[in-house]
């Protein structure tokens, strides 16, 4: 089974919520982009930064390009 971004998003989610960080930064670069995003729309308000580099967030491609 092929990860997905929401699955790699969830990965970032846990920890902040189980060591109960009230404010993160996010940087993603690349793949990490889009999961960046993904991470934030999880961590809503807690998120102070987000920030993108190179950032593929076509949808409609898969999570390899």
């Amino acid at each position: 089974m092929e990860a997905t971004r929401e699955d790699h998003a969830q990965v970032i989610f846990e920890p902040v919520e189980h060591l109960g960080f009230d404010v993160v930064d996010l940087y993603g670069h690349s793949l990490g982009g889009t999961v960046a995003v993904e991470a934030a729309t999880l961590l809503k308000d807690r998120v102070r930064r987000l920030v993108l580099s190179e950032a593929n967030l076509d949808k409609g491609r898969s999570i390899q390009s």
